[in-house]
C-alpha cells in the first residue's frame, strides 16, 4: 500500500505480488508447522519418538523465518529509494515505523521459536516459561497492537492525501540547482511526469478504498 505513494520505481516487484507470493509461502510455513505439530502431539502421548515431526514442524518455522527476513529486505529496499518522499510525508513515515517495529518483533519471535524447539521438548528453553513470555508472548503483542496506535488504514489515507498536496502544491514552480540555475527542460518535465503518474495511482487506490 505504500509502494503507489512512494512511487512503483522503488520497488523491485508490482505491489499486487508482495500480497501474492508472501501468503503463499505463510500458508505452506503454516501447514508444515500444523502438521508437524500435530505428529508431534499425537507421537508424544503415545510414547513414540518425536524427532521426525519436531523436524517439520522446526522447518515450516525457519522457511516462514525466512520468508519474513526477504519480506524486511525488500521493504527496507524500497524505503531507501522512496527516502526522499518518506521524509516529506509524516503519516507515512509513522506507518513505515510501526510496520518496521512489528517485523523486527516477527524476526525476533522466529528466531527463537527455531533455538527453542531445534533443543528438542524438553530443552532448557522450552522448560523456561520466561522466555517464552518475553520473546513470544510480549513481543506478538508488541508486534499488533502497535498497529492500533498506528492504524494503517487512516496512516493511509492521510499519505495519500499529504502525497496530493504535495504534488500539486509544487506542480507549477521551476527548482534550482546549487549553481542558482533554474533546472527546467526535460529534467523538469520528467520530474513532473513521475509525480503526475504517482498522483494518478494514488487516486486509483482511492476509489478502489485501499
Amino acid at each position: 500500500m505504500m509502494i503507489p505513494i512512494l512511487g512503483q520505481h522503488t520497488s523491485p516487484l508490482k505491489p499486487r505480488l508482495y500480497l501474492i507470493i508472501f501468503m503463499c509461502v505463510d500458508f505452506l510455513s503454516l501447514l508444515l508447522q500444523g502438521v508437524g505439530g500435530g505428529m508431534a502431539g499425537a507421537a508424544f502421548s503415545k510414547g513414540k519418538d518425536t524427532a521426525t515431526a519436531t523436524t517439520i514442524m522446526v522447518t515450516g518455522i525457519i522457511f516462514q523465518l525466512a520468508s519474513t527476513v526477504v519480506f524486511v529486505t525488500l521493504m527496507e529496499s524500497v524505503l531507501f529509494r522512496g527516502l526522499s518522499t518518506l521524509q516529506a510525508n509524516r503519516p507515512l513515515l509513522k506507518l513505515a515505523a510501526a510496520t518496521m517495529l512489528s517485523v523486527t518483533c516477527m524476526v525476533i519471535r522466529g528466531i527463537y521459536r527455531s533455538m527453542e524447539l531445534l533443543q528438542g521438548w524438553r530443552g532448557y528453553l522450552i522448560t523456561n516459561e520466561r522466555f517464552c513470555i518475553a520473546l513470544e508472548g510480549l513481543l506478538m503483542a508488541v508486534a499488533v497492537i502497535i498497529f492500533n496506535f498506528y492504524h494503517p488504514g487512516r496512516l493511509l489515507r492521510e499519505a495519500r492525501e499529504a502525497e496530493k498536496g504535495r504534488r500539486r502544491g509544487s506542480g507549477g514552480f521551476l527548482e534550482f540547482d546549487g549553481l542558482g540555475k533554474k533546472s527546467g527542460g526535460k529534467e523538469n518535465r520528467e520530474r513532473e511526469g513521475e509525480g503526475e503518474r504517482r498522483t494518478i495511482e494514488i487516486d486509483v487506490d482511492d476509489r478502489r478504498g485501499l
